[in-house]
C-alpha cells in the first residue's frame, strides 16, 4: 500500500506553470526610452551649435559691412560689446575673450607689416594665446585676469592661433590670422 501512496504523490507533483518575465518587458521598455532621450537631446545640441554658427555668421557681416576696409582691420565672430578692434599710431589693438575652448573673435585680419596687439582676457580656467609661424606666445591668462602679446605680422597668409592649455586646441580652441598685402 506504502507504494501505492507513493505512486500518487509522484503523480500529483506537478510544476508550476512559468508566468511571462514582467521585469524583462520593463526593462526593454526603460533602455528604448533613454535611447530616444539622448537621440533627442544630440540632435538639440547640433541644433543650437548650428544656431550659434549661423549667428556668429550674421554678426561678421554686419562687423565687416561697417568697417572702413582701408583702416580697421575684418573680425569675424566678435560682436560689438564683446571685443573691439582699435587702429591707433600704427598698432592694431583686440581685445580677445578666451573661454573654455574658445577665442572671441576667432577670425582676425590685418595686413602685411601691422603691429598687432592682443590683449586677452579670461573668462574661466588658464589660456593662452600661441601662432607658431610667427613665433608668438602670450603668457598664461588666469580666470578673471588680462594678458597682452605684441607681434609684428610680417608675413603674408593665413595663420592658426591656439591655447596650448592641456587639450584646448584638440578641443577647438583656435581662430585665424589672415595677414593680407
Amino acid at each position: 500500500m506504502m507504494e501505492e501512496n507513493e505512486e500518487v504523490v509522484e503523480a500529483q507533483s506537478v510544476e508550476p506553470e512559468k508566468k511571462p518575465n514582467n521585469m524583462m518587458a520593463i526593462g526593454a521598455i526603460v533602455v528604448v526610452a533613454i535611447a530616444v532621450l539622448g537621440y533627442a537631446l544630440l540632435n538639440r545640441t547640433g541644433s543650437s551649435e548650428e544656431q550659434r554658427e549661423a549667428t556668429q555668421e550674421n554678426q561678421t557681416v554686419q562687423d565687416n559691412s561697417m568697417a572702413d576696409s582701408n583702416t580697421t582691420p575684418a573680425v569675424e565672430g566678435a560682436s560689438s560689446s564683446a571685443t573691439s578692434v582699435v587702429t591707433e599710431n600704427g598698432v592694431t589693438t583686440v581685445s580677445m575673450e578666451a573661454g573654455s575652448f574658445y577665442f572671441k573673435p576667432n577670425k582676425i585680419t590685418v595686413k602685411k607689416g601691422d603691429k598687432v596687439k592682443v590683449v586677452i582676457t579670461s573668462k574661466d580656467m588658464m589660456h593662452n594665446f600661441n601662432i607658431d609661424e610667427l613665433k608668438v606666445k602670450s603668457a598664461l591668462v588666469k580666470v578673471g585676469e588680462t594678458s597682452t602679446v605684441e607681434f609684428i605680422a610680417d608675413k603674408v597668409g593665413s595663420f592658426e592661433f591656439y591655447c596650448s592649455v592641456g587639450q584646448h586646441r584638440k578641443n577647438g580652441q583656435v581662430g585665424t590670422l589672415m595677414v593680407t598685402e
